[in-house]
């Protein structure tokens, strides 16, 4: 059985056949056209040299190009040269014309052939070169962020040797900040995972029924802090909302926008969830009061390693995974995923996937 890459291959080869068999046609009635005009015979020659080099520059390889050449002879010698309707020659400039005739497709095809493949090794090169970037860069800011996190906690735990000196306050604070960093670590692995994951082409997202508010609260739940440091609302319908999703991967995607809310506030500072049905589909947005998009990050703030370039940015560390991650579950999802500035300050993110509504009595 023929596989996808064997079928584009064939498709393409038809393509560019019945590509060439229409240059020529056309090369062929454009020559009786200035025949019947009383052009010379050399000059109509020039119409099919036209053809062939078209064909050279808009297919790939050798084949084409000669079968133009040797399609172009043959053609010229059945329809415009004496005897006519017939491959016979009787004039030897005939003869001499369609040699170097030959030779000059052949030559050409060769010229456009090491062109195209100049072309592609061009471009392998620069995406190489772009792979490569994207390695490095990802490296480099892995590396950071696992030393800042894990500096953390080598002082924290160095602290607690010394417990004999510690009150139970400042014990339970160190705890605390161990812990608090050992799952910021936790979600950078997870979102590495999930996004090598997601741009693998054998993964598949395994869907099923999922209640919207039970998502919700299984986000809250990870999110350390939220409710004790943070003003949390959480703004949800009387009526249930299903979806039929990935459960693992949407509670991710919920993760890293409260998570995004966390970093982008201060101590005390306003967030609020909303889930709202409207016409088949549930619309969750996540909002906050804190400083809001940066005006050079509203086109791209979804890509990867896109992070703040200002000092809190940088105190609040993220390679810049977590929102590209929310954007390639929601999309492959079938919904959308936009952001933009509150106008009373702060940011808000909001997604919409395809939803029903469910009665509390279970109509």
């Amino acid at each position: 059985m023929m596989n996808d890459g064997g079928k584009k291959m064939t498709k393409k080869r038809v393509k560019y056949m019945v590509q060439s068999i229409a240059i020529m046609a056309v090369a062929t009635f454009l020559s009786f056209f200035l025949q019947s005009y009383g052009i010379r015979k050399e000059n109509i020659l020039m119409i099919y040299i036209v053809g062939v080099l078209v064909i050279t520059v808009t297919t790939t390889g050798y084949l084409y190009g000669m079968m133009a050449s040797v399609c172009s002879v043959l053609l010229f010698n059945y329809f415009f040269t004496v005897p006519v309707h017939t491959f016979a020659m009787t004039d030897q400039n005939d003869v001499v014309r369609l040699v170097f005739f030959l030779i000059t497709g052949f030559i050409s095809a060769s010229i456009m052939v090491r062109f195209h493949n100049q072309v592609r090794i061009a471009e392998e090169t620069r995406a190489q070169m772009e792979r490569e970037k994207l390695k490095s860069n990802m490296l480099r800011s892995i590396s950071h962020d696992f030393r800042t996190p894990l500096t953390g906690i080598m002082g924290a735990a160095g602290l607690l040797k010394e417990a004999d000196e510690l009150d139970a306050r400042v014990r339970k604070e160190l705890a605390g900040e161990i812990q608090e960093q050992s799952v910021w670590l936790m979600r950078l692995m997870e979102n590495i995972l999930n996004m090598t994951k997601l741009e693998s082409e054998e993964f598949e997202i395994r869907k099923n029924q999922e209640v919207v508010d039970d998502l919700i609260y299984e986000a809250v739940s990870h999110i350390i802090g939220l409710r004790e440091k943070r003003r949390f609302e959480i703004k949800l319908p009387s009526e249930l909302i299903v979806v039929n999703v990935d459960g693992k991967l949407m509670v991710q995607v919920l993760v890293n926008l409260l998570d995004n809310a966390m970093k982008h506030t201060g101590e005390n500072g306003w967030i609020c969830i909303e889930a709202r049905y409207d016409a088949g589909k549930v619309w969750i947005s996540v909002e906050d009061d804190g400083d809001g998009i940066q005006e050079d990050l509203k086109e791209n703030i979804f890509d990867e390693f896109v992070t703040r370039s200002d000092e809190k940015g940088d105190r609040q560390r993220g390679i810049g995974l977590g929102l590209a991650i929310c954007k390639a579950v929601v999309n492959a999802h079938g919904g959308n995923i936009c952001a933009e500035n509150r106008k009373e300050g702060g940011a808000r993110f909001m997604f919409w996937l395809e939803a029903r509504q469910v009665s509390t009595d279970g109509r």
